[in-house]
């Protein structure tokens, strides 16, 4: 019979497809029987793409990945540094709804290309937006933000400000920027 403090976490989130599970399976073989468990890249490299996705990774498994992540060298530990920092400095991108007229970039000929050339040119998009101020992000993209903040604090690395609603860097450093001791940086 299991232990109850070594059962694997379950917070009522499945995983949704098998290597969710298979990843999830091999950070907790890494967590809780490091004799039986062996390195596996494709897993490894899963783990940190998909880390920033609640859904995926639950809470309690985030909180083991980031012990795994210290021990991160070389080539994982600087894309993940890399993707941290990018999900805190780029601004985060609505689903943008699929244009409904399709594109003609065939050339006009014939007596359409008379018509093509005299019809005014299509306005310019629109420029893109700035971010958005911290206040205006959904939930979901204030979980990747913080998770984001915590990568970078697991491994050492400076937290970048975030950009403001007018497009400049945030001043100075926020309280939640400080570094933090590992009991206190639990809650997500």
């Amino acid at each position: 019979m299991v232990k109850k403090s070594e059962r694997k976490p379950n917070k009522g989130k499945k995983p949704t497809s098998r290597n969710d599970d298979a990843a999830l399976s091999y950070l907790w073989t890494w967590y809780k029987d490091r004799a039986s468990w062996k390195f596996n890249k494709v897993k490894q490299a899963y783990l940190l793409e998909k880390l920033y996705d609640d859904k995926l990774v639950p809470k309690a498994y985030f909180k083991i990945l980031r012990k795994y992540m210290k021990g991160l060298q070389g080539a994982a530990r600087d894309r993940a540094i890399q993707d941290a920092t990018k999900v805190i400095t780029q601004p985060q991108e609505p689903e943008a709804p699929a244009s409904a007229a399709p594109t003609d970039s065939s050339p006009a000929t014939g007596a359409g290309a008379a018509v093509a050339e005299t019809s005014p040119a299509p306005a310019p998009a629109a420029p893109a937006a700035p971010a958005p101020a911290d206040d205006k992000l959904t939930p979901t993209d204030e979980l990747k933000i913080k998770r984001a903040r915590r990568v970078l604090r697991t491994l050492g690395a400076p937290i970048p400000p975030r950009p403001t609603a007018s497009g400049e860097d945030a001043a100075a450093p926020t309280a939640t920027d400080a570094p933090k001791k590992e009991d206190e940086d639990d809650e997500e």
